[in-house]
């Protein structure tokens, strides 16, 4: 999914002109260096330090793109811990902004919500937002349960609730921004989060949301 969305924005990018630096972290499945070549660089990421690229690019360029490697979530957060990330950008006057896809897989739900935190409003006390939010990429209504004498019974009144949150994803994707203005491990310095969903049921392709931190 990230690579896809990648080497599309990229094309995006060309198509318009605009000036941009590209790099590939991935040595296993260059997805990007490939469909796009020399105009991507290669960044390996067993070099200390190599991310500094990222940060020496803007001397040529005001737009970095970095297509990063799976299971490369914590090289990424280590080192914006030791370049104190919130203050090099205000150096530079740059944002940044993660992308995050979303699908049917349950590990992509984990994997966001490593970075943003639940919150009751887009959730329940029986269906938590990440849950909601997975079953709508699902395609699936939520049921909630209780078991008495070890049989399920529905649970008319919070199934109920359950469902009016998950119509409210459905019918209103852009006041996810407030969900996600919660964030709970993302690094200092992180001003925005683009999360990534297909366009099914009526639920948006895409959902920018402000993530500033304090």
């Amino acid at each position: 999914g990230k690579s896809f969305f990648a080497v599309n924005f990229v094309q995006y990018l060309k198509d318009k002109s605009i000036l941009h630096t590209a790099y590939d972290c991935d040595n296993e499945n260059s997805t990007l260096k490939r469909f796009h070549g020399e105009a991507v660089e290669f960044m390996d990421l067993s070099r200390p330090r190599a991310l500094d690229a990222m940060f020496r690019a803007f001397e040529k360029t005001d737009l970095v793109v970095v297509d990063c490697r799976a299971a490369s979530i914590e090289i990424f957060f280590d080192y914006f811990d030791q370049i104190n990330l919130r203050a090099t950008l205000q150096t530079l006057s740059a944002g940044l902004t993660l992308i995050i896809p979303v699908n049917h897989e349950a590990d992509s739900v984990d994997q966001l919500q490593r970075i943003v935190g639940n919150t009751t409003d887009w959730g329940t006390n029986r269906y938590t937002a990440l849950e909601l939010i997975e079953e709508t990429l699902n395609l699936k209504t939520p049921t909630v349960y209780n078991y008495v004498d070890k049989k399920p019974v529905v649970d008319a009144q919070s199934t109920e609730a359950a469902r009016e949150k998950q119509e409210r994803i459905k019918e209103h994707p852009e006041d996810l921004k407030r969900f996600f203005h919660d964030l709970a491990h993302a690094p200092p310095g992180v001003e925005s989060l683009l999360v990534v969903g297909p366009q099914d049921e009526g639920f948006a392709p895409s959902v920018a949301a402000t993530a500033a931190t304090p």
